[in-house]
């Protein structure tokens, strides 16, 4: 059972994920997905994570999630990973910087049978705050540099 959650883990992060085939989550992702992350303070489903990784798609198109160690103990696998991408479109309200990102991430991945039930994401959050004051001064300085 190990080895197919650890292979599920891969799946998701490197087939669905990393080749934009977000039609396949139903393949490792319970309907009743409970999804939490840093950047959110309730829980969500599986339809609002599917518009997330689209939304990342277009903020970060070049974006990885690549598994660096996993971690089984009972029905729940440890994840580390770094997201990295390059910041091209808009992202929290800031737009597009050109600026490449390198964030570490651990996920926690619950298993109800052979589906993930549960995913809770922490991202190192003091790095995301130094990218994203960098991409905001940086559209100020383009904008004054516009004239705007």
């Amino acid at each position: 059972m190990s080895e197919s959650r650890k292979n599920s883990i891969k799946v998701f992060h490197h087939e669905i994920i990393g080749s934009r085939q977000f039609e396949r989550l139903g393949e490792v992702l319970s309907p009743d997905l409970v999804y939490r992350n840093s950047f959110v303070t309730s829980d969500k489903d599986l339809p609002w994570l599917k518009n997330f990784l689209e939304g990342l798609v277009r903020s970060f198109p070049d974006h990885r999630m690549p598994v660096e160690d996993l971690l089984i103990k009972g029905d729940s696998v440890l994840c580390k990973y770094q997201f990295t991408g390059t910041h091209e479109g808009p992202f929290i309200g800031i737009p597009g910087s050109g600026i490449k990102v390198s964030v570490p991430c651990i996920g926690s991945y619950k298993f109800g049978g052979d589906l993930i039930v549960e995913i809770t994401v922490r991202i190192d959050m003091e790095k995301v705050r130094q990218y994203m004051l960098t991409a905001t001064k940086k559209a100020f300085s383009k904008a004054e540099n516009d004239g705007g």
